[in-house]
């Protein structure tokens, strides 16, 4: 679906209806600098390619090195996400030393993990960066900028539109030596004929150059 702005315009439309429900400790969220993040996560084998594994990324290395750059921007980190979510529960067990205040988490935030409260947290962000999945809408619809990694290449369902509010970095795949972007349909044909391949996740050093062509051009 193409990014209009008719339809940002509606759904502000609707939200400013019930504002006044907006959770208090998300509202004094308004005048801070924080990126909203969010990691899916399974188990730590990155070869993991069954169902959602697709789109996880096991390595969370990466991931606190990847936030540690953020906070060391001055930047404060939403991660998004519930309890069922495994990934939050890991960031909040990461060692941030004083930074860690400024690694917020949406559930402890947000009164019942409203829609408001995460329209609004949209709203006020600097944009998303993260893995791909449902929270990616309304961050795309809000026209904010969404850098995504460790995801399959979907030929079916690539937007191809509007490719300037969302930055996507793709797993690769080693077969033979052969090394390609990874496409969603090979998931079948791979499991299916028993094949041996190596999945490789987004380098942390393409996230945040991307981070930075993207947010941080002032600063590079």
């Amino acid at each position: 679906v193409r990014n209009k702005s008719s339809i940002k315009n509606l759904i502000d439309y609707n939200f400013k209806k019930k504002i006044h429900k907006i959770s208090k400790r998300i509202i004094e969220l308004k005048n801070e600098k924080y990126f909203l993040f969010f990691i899916k996560y399974y188990n730590n084998d990155i070869n993991n390619i069954s169902g959602s594994g697709t789109r996880q990324t096991a390595n969370f290395v990466k991931v606190k090195k990847l936030i540690q750059f953020i906070l060391d921007n001055n930047y404060k980190i939403l991660v998004m996400g519930n309890n069922f979510d495994k990934s939050v529960e890991k960031i909040k067990k990461l060692d941030f030393k004083d930074k860690k205040k400024d690694v917020l988490f949406f559930n402890d935030l947000s009164d019942n993990y409203d829609l408001g409260d995460q329209i609004y947290v949209v709203n006020n962000s600097l944009g998303y960066v993260g893995n791909g999945c449902g929270f990616t809408e309304p961050v795309y619809f809000q026209r904010k900028i969404g850098v995504i990694f460790d995801i399959p290449f979907d030929p079916i369902r690539f937007p191809r539109h509007n490719l300037n509010f969302r930055k996507f970095l793709y797993k690769k795949i080693k077969i033979d030596n052969k090394e390609t972007i990874f496409k969603s349909d090979q998931e079948k044909d791979i499991l299916g004929k028993n094949i041996n391949y190596q999945i490789i996740e987004t380098p942390l050093d393409e996230i945040v150059s991307e981070i930075k062509k993207n947010f941080f051009k002032w600063k590079w």
